[in-house]
């Protein structure tokens, strides 16, 4: 058992050009994932599974890079105890 508990990892939020995306770095599960969920449309966009917390963060940036440019600063915070 790793302590981690599902959901718990990083968000980061960015609004532009009529888009809301939000970016994350979670744990599930089957292990960590980069996911980027699109808040206007409340759906998610792509997840994928990574190493750790901070390839998740990279990757998630990576892929919003490719929907959004340019891409805002991003903010990275700790995700809720126990969920996003």
């Amino acid at each position: 058992m790793n302590g981690n508990r599902e959901g718990e990892g990083f968000r980061a939020e960015v609004q532009a050009d009529n888009r809301h995306l939000v970016l994350l770095s979670t744990w599930s599960a089957l292990g960590w994932r980069a996911a980027i969920f699109d808040a206007s449309a409340n759906a998610e966009i792509v997840s994928e599974f990574v190493d750790n917390a901070d390839d998740g963060m990279r990757r998630a940036e990576e892929l919003a890079r490719a929907i959004m440019r340019p891409l805002p600063a991003l903010d990275w915070q700790p995700t809720p105890r126990g969920g996003v």
